[in-house]
């Protein structure tokens, strides 16, 4: 049963950033399907990408890899815990690569102009 307002207009649809679909405000499943605590900073976290800063730390996967190395889990969990991590690691690397390459070629574009206008100031 939808309930209205006062005015008998349906409440506005909204685009959920949580969820990704289009809704009624404030009727977000995810909000009913209850709170889920990240294991690895004790913090909840919504939406589809990877937001636990642990998960977005190249250090910290490091660490996680290594401590699977003495895991107690069940073998094939390790080695999917494993295979997981070595790709968040990667995509860690590949992303810290692009900044880079990206800064390197902000800088090298903001020297190409400030020498230029100092070229063109001179002369002139």
């Amino acid at each position: 049963m939808i309930n209205y307002n006062d005015d008998h207009e349906a409440p506005p649809l909204v685009g959920c950033v949580a969820c990704q679909s289009v809704h009624i405000q404030g009727n977000c499943a995810l909000k009913r399907a209850g709170v889920e605590i990240c294991n690895l900073c004790g913090v909840a976290h919504f939406g589809h990408a990877r937001v636990c800063p642990h998960i977005n730390s190249e250090t910290q996967v490091r660490n996680m890899l290594i401590a699977l190395k003495e895991s107690p889990e069940a073998g094939h969990l390790v080695k999917e815990a494993k295979k997981y991590l070595a790709g968040v690691k990667g995509t860690l690397v590949q992303k810290k690569k692009f900044e880079m390459e990206k800064r390197k070629r902000e800088e090298a574009t903001r020297s190409t102009m400030s020498t230029g206008s100092i070229n063109d100031s001179a002369g002139g």
